[in-house]
């Protein structure tokens, strides 16, 4: 969470869910949640277990950066929503295990962002993003993945983008009655063409640079 300032500790930090000491997961409630000082590392927490993801390589970095600027663009440019990027909680669910999502980045517009006026200063985002990205790396299991996938799916993300730098593709997959579509996946020489917001568009070429 990152409504407190103070740094945790680095012996009372949970490294993957456990306390450095015993190998047993320490399963978080939402009270411990929202009074716990800033962490600063990335993470996701799944069924209360806080679990501690690996610091980006420089090209995840620089993809990431790119994206930003793509979205950032697009919101000074329509003024419809905001951009935001990890670390960023996305709450999934309290009860009855805490669970949050870190995605690299999302675009949320600005009727959203209205039921959450606090969003700003709580340290997670309760509302639900219109767009979320996903950088995945060789590391990224495809069953994490898919958890990730259907954690969005549950609290009603429209449209995620997958981008795969290795193959040098971002996959646009928008929801449908039971799950995510494959509504198109570009390459280099395509221009990538948002579903679901209008008026974002921008070459794949430039994703990767």
């Amino acid at each position: 969470m990152a409504a407190a300032t103070t740094p945790i500790p680095k012996d009372a930090l949970y490294t993957n869910g456990t306390n450095g000491i015993s190998d047993t997961p320490h399963v978080m409630t939402w009270d411990e949640y929202l009074s716990e000082p800033t962490v600063y590392r990335r993470y996701d927490i799944v069924e209360g277990v806080r679990i501690f993801t690996s610091a980006p390589l420089v090209g995840h970095q620089e993809i990431s950066a790119n994206v930003n600027d793509l979205l950032r663009t697009y919101q000074k440019r329509t003024a419809t929503g905001r951009t935001l990027y990890a670390p960023c909680d996305v709450l999934v669910r309290r009860v009855p295990h805490i669970q949050v999502r870190q995605p690299d980045l999302l675009f949320v517009t600005n009727d959203r962002l209205a039921r959450q006026p606090d969003y700003r200063t709580a340290g997670y985002l309760s509302v639900t993003p219109n767009l979320v990205v996903e950088i995945l790396s060789d590391s990224d299991r495809r069953s994490v993945v898919a958890a990730k996938l259907a954690d969005y799916f549950t609290i009603g993300v429209d449209e995620i983008w997958i981008i795969r730098p290795e193959e040098r593709t971002v996959d646009v997959l928008v929801r449908s009655v039971a799950d995510y579509q494959t509504d198109a996946t570009y390459t280099e020489t395509d221009a990538l063409i948002s579903a679901i917001l209008p008026g974002l568009s921008a070459p794949v070429a430039g994703i990767f640079s």
